[in-house]
């Protein structure tokens, strides 16, 4: 008897990830982040002056070669010595290539400014998948992702010449992978996140929180009996592999884990080697300053420590999520806490958020400040969370419908847009004019004190290295700003005052901005001045 074996197969047509919908969302996200970044971008005079550092970075990374008389320094020379790590610098340095020729301290600035508006454009991606991913739900990722880049602070940081776009854009991939390979068991997966978290680091060296965070995720399953022994060990190697082949050559060049002052300084404390806090002095005896009250951190003025450290690390971080962000996010967590139980891809999201304030705690007791731009990664991590909690919470006050939770969140976009597009710095204008002058009338062999960094940049007096002060200078020029200002309290500071109050050597003052102020109103009145103090040789002893 013959048989017909066989059938006609069925062909199942491939599942879309992206729909039309998706593609509108996201088109929606990166306008929207391109329209307030690139409006801060285009009318900020001032950058941040950490970002001068940055940008100096950059230079001596696109200068660094050797010639044939083996004058000059390699690339690894230059990484070695720079106290930033070179992922941000590296961007700059790319952007710089495509900008017009120009003066490198207007041209690399601007690069910086671009690099962090790219960043920040890009994260959109990451952020909208995993909301989306995590939550099932578009919504979720579409509200988490315009939450976050329209917070005022994250707004400005990602807009100025700092390293969080880029910072945050790594960091979100790499939760983006890692969140999927928990999820699948796919240790290919974990390999990307290991990529992405190496990526991370090299642009900050807190992006070691991000495998930190997927790898006690991966433990905790594999001690849970979620997972087997195997199955965990082999995801946390799979990250392992991946983060070493970024960031292992980097820790190798420098020969630790970062050049950073704070960080190092951080570890020495941790290990009981530096046991004073920094706010009281090095030595006994030394004068205990308090410490300056900053614009983006906060820092222990004495008292209960750990009342102060508590409350600083709720202050800094809701006011870096805006507040409403802030207490939504850790609503959506106390809704979802059972999910995040369950699901180890949703559980990496607040792994990753308590290990940055276990940083925010040991930095408060260790070194005594809690700043704003360390809580980036808990908001974004909270944005997402209060994107989640968004419908449960319509359905509470009777907003269910689609109309009303999409109305709550244009209210909650709305409220945050008015300080996010205050332009940073716009007191400091003048500094630019400053530099200016300088650079028409600093003598080679001059002293410049220049607390607030910025005029010497743009005079290019500081675009390798910040220049020492000449031994026996011809003279000595002081920057200062008018008014008072937390940014007063700085290491040349005491400087450029001993200077100005120098009765035997008065101090002339050259240059004010706004330079169409009378010279009878501008130390009143004026923003910026400029002091010069000329400096009498010292006769030979016959």
């Amino acid at each position: 008897m013959d048989a017909r074996v066989g059938a006609k197969l069925e062909v199942v047509a491939p599942r879309r990830i992206l729909t039309p919908i998706d593609y509108g969302c996201l088109l929606a996200l990166l306008a929207v982040s391109l329209a307030l970044h690139g409006w801060l971008v285009a009318r900020t005079n001032v950058t941040a002056r950490d970002g001068l550092e940055f940008a100096r970075i950059a230079i001596n990374l696109g200068e660094s070669r050797l010639t044939e008389k083996g004058e000059g320094s390699t690339v690894a020379e230059t990484v070695r010595r720079s106290v930033h790590p070179p992922g941000y610098p590296v961007a700059i340095l790319a952007v710089a290539q495509v900008l017009p020729a120009g003066e490198p301290q207007y041209r690399y600035l601007k690069a910086a400014q671009l690099a962090s508006l790219l960043a920040a454009a890009l994260a959109v991606f990451p952020t909208y998948w995993l909301g989306r991913m995590l939550f099932a739900s578009r919504f979720v990722g579409f509200a988490g992702a315009l939450i976050f880049q329209t917070l005022p602070t994250i707004a400005h940081l990602t807009s100025d010449t700092l390293s969080e776009s880029t910072y945050l854009l790594f960091a979100t991939t790499g939760l983006l992978f890692g969140a999927r390979g928990l999820r699948r068991r796919s240790p290919g997966m974990m390999v990307l996140a290991g990529l992405f978290a190496g990526l991370t680091y090299l642009v900050r060296p807190e992006g070691i929180m991000l495998p930190l965070a997927l790898g006690l995720t991966a433990a905790g399953a594999g001690i849970l009996r979620t997972w087997t022994r195997s199955e965990a060990l082999g995801h946390l190697a799979a990250l392992g592999v991946g983060f070493a082949i970024v960031g292992g050559p980097y820790m190798a060049m420098i020969g630790g884990v970062s050049n950073k002052s704070t960080f190092n300084e951080l570890i020495e404390r941790l290990k009981g080697k530096s046991p004073r806090p920094l706010w009281q002095g090095e030595a006994q005896g030394e004068a205990q300053a308090p410490r300056p009250a900053g614009l983006f951190a906060d820092f222990y003025q004495g008292g209960n420590q750990t009342s102060w450290a508590v409350a600083a690390i709720a202050k800094e971080t809701s006011k870096a999520a805006h507040y409403t962000a802030f207490f939504l996010g850790l609503i959506g967590v106390v809704v979802h806490r059972r999910r995040i139980a369950a699901d180890p891809g949703l559980a990496a999201l607040p792994m990753f958020a308590l290990i940055n304030v276990a940083v925010l705690a040991a930095l408060a007791f260790k070194i005594g400040y809690v700043s704003e731009r360390h809580t980036v990664a808990i908001v974004l991590v909270l944005a997402i969370f209060a994107a989640s909690a968004l419908e449960p919470i319509g359905k509470i006050v009777g907003l269910g419908h689609r109309g009303g939770i999409r109305g709550l969140l244009a209210a909650i976009v709305v409220a945050s847009v008015p300080s996010a597009v205050k332009i940073p710095h716009a007191g400091r204008a003048g500094h630019p004019h400053a530099g200016r002058y300088l650079a028409a009338h600093v003598g080679p062999n001059d002293a410049v004190i220049d607390p607030y960094c910025w005029a010497e940049w743009y005079s290019g007096r500081s675009l390798r290295a910040v220049p020492p002060d000449p031994a026996q200078p011809a003279a000595r020029w002081v920057i200062l700003e008018g008014g008072k200002s937390p940014h007063s309290r700085l290491p040349r500071f005491p400087d450029a005052m001993n200077v100005l109050n120098d009765t035997g050597n008065p101090a002339k003052l050259l240059f004010w901005w706004p330079e169409d102020l009378p010279e009878s109103e501008a130390r009143d009145k004026a923003k910026v001045l400029v002091f010069r103090q000329a400096v009498e040789a010292k006769k030979n002893p016959e």
